[in-house]
């Protein structure tokens, strides 16, 4: 009876085939699985060696389904020579599997800087995401090694701050994209980029037209820092007599202003809210809005904090907004 050859053809290898032809030439090397006992020889032989120049990286990037990522760490020797080791998540699920097999197969005290996740998108290789156990790695710097080892790749990478950046311009876009009219989404729009004080923990609420009058309307900005300070602003959008979409801040409370009416009458419009469990009534000529003073209950060492936030916006640039929650 004859022995069964050492490498065997996955038992799904047809699907595998399958899925590989969406992929590109220069990416489908991460996915191949050798083809014969030759070759699988070959893969151990390039797994194995470590490159006599300390300042030349070890790169392994082994991926398994192209419709997952794949978990990968960034290591360093004590010679000082950089380990990016990419490895199929059903074989190693977890990161430190990935740097004990690392030190096993290298015979190196290595240690883990930090780790992350590798995926494919069409011919592009993405480097993101972080480890549990390491930290985030230094995507730029694994993309850079990434690069150098496969030049002809198209190789991205996105840190942590920049998901976040893309999350929340995602947001902003999809909040846009589901308000009704013009007005609303230029109001919307001129607030949060323009007039809102931003503290770092803010919410919007949605923009609302005013019945009767698609040419008026209005939400709520609430401005915190997520601890100890903050306020609510109450905007209006209107049109000016040109035609112009402009913004008005009209109202600002130390407490959360809940609008129970607006209502335009005999060309003002009257706005009836609720801040402090207190009821009041703002009336204003329509065509006084652009010179109306806001009216504030912030008391003096407040106005002074809200200088200073807003002497400092750049800082918030990229703060936490929640969109369409009050």
């Amino acid at each position: 009876m004859e022995k069964e050859p050492i490498f065997k053809k996955p038992e799904n290898s047809e699907d595998n085939t399958v899925k590989q032809r969406a992929i590109t030439s220069e990416i489908e090397q991460f996915y191949k699985n050798p083809e014969n006992q030759e070759e699988l020889v070959e893969n151990m032989r390039i797994l194995k060696e470590i490159p006599e120049d300390t300042s030349d990286p070890k790169v392994i990037i082994k991926l398994g389904d192209p419709n997952k990522s794949h978990k990968f760490v960034f290591l360093k020797d004590e010679d000082g020579r950089k380990y990016v080791i990419a490895l199929p998540i059903d074989k190693k699920g977890w990161h430190a599997e990935i740097a004990n097999f690392s030190r096993k197969l290298y015979k190196k005290d290595i240690h883990a800087i930090g780790g992350g996740y590798i995926h494919t998108e069409g011919d592009t290789l993405v480097v993101d995401g972080t480890s549990g156990s390491y930290g985030e790695a230094p995507k730029e710097a694994v993309r850079e090694i990434l690069q150098k080892k496969f030049p002809n790749v198209k190789i991205e990478s996105n840190s942590l701050a920049d998901m976040d950046v893309k999350r929340r311009e995602s947001e902003y876009k999809r909040m846009l994209e589901g308000l009704e009219t013009t007005i609303q989404k230029e109001l919307y729009a001129d607030v949060f980029d323009r007039k809102a004080i931003k503290l770092g923990c803010d919410y919007t609420s949605r923009p609302k037209s005013i019945e009767g009058n698609e040419s008026v309307a209005y939400m709520v900005y609430s401005s915190e820092n997520g601890s100890s300070f903050g306020f609510d602003t109450l905007y209006i959008g209107y049109k000016n007599k040109n035609g112009e979409i402009k913004s008005k801040d009209i109202l600002r409370e130390r407490w959360y202003i809940n609008i129970n009416e607006i209502k335009i009458e005999n060309n003002d419009i009257e706005i009836k809210y609720t801040a402090n469990s207190n009821e009041n009534i703002i009336k204003i000529p329509l065509d006084k809005i652009e010179s109306f003073e806001m009216i504030t209950s912030l008391d003096e060492v407040e106005e002074q904090l809200i200088k200073m936030y807003k002497n400092n916006q750049a800082v918030f640039k990229n703060a936490n907004v929640y969109h369409g929650l009050r």
